[in-house]
């Protein structure tokens, strides 16, 4: 037996349609658009100038303002999906000189910068 894919698989995204007596009203999916779901943490494109001498980017920037990094306190990779379509991020958590952190990565297969907020 296979479930039908257009039905719901959680209680919770059905809501009673139809009267209130009972064998009157029935359950029905949840269709409206403040129940859609949305991506969370979506990366945002940024612009990175300059260089450090340890090869970090000396300043991110986001929209019009340029944003010193101070410092680089951590950093990670990430690398998957290699047998489909690649994923190869380079991650740095940075100190901005306002002393704002921000998570941001090198995507090294579109060799392109994005912040990435947590």
């Amino acid at each position: 037996m296979v479930a039908d894919p257009r039905t719901p698989s959680r209680p919770d995204q059905l809501r009673t349609v139809g009267g209130s007596r009972r064998g009157t009203s029935s359950l029905r999916p949840v269709d409206s658009p403040e129940r859609q779901l949305r991506r969370l943490n979506l990366p945002e494109p940024i612009r990175v100038a300059g260089r450090r001498p340890d090869g970090h980017p000396a300043a991110i920037i986001e929209g019009r303002s340029a944003r010193r990094v101070v410092a680089v306190t951590d950093e990670w990779w990430v690398e998957d999906e290699w047998w489909r379509d690649p994923i190869s991020r380079h991650y740095l958590e940075v100190q901005l000189a306002d002393g704002t952190v921000r998570t941001i990565y090198h995507d090294t297969v579109a060799d392109s910068w994005h912040r990435q907020a947590y």
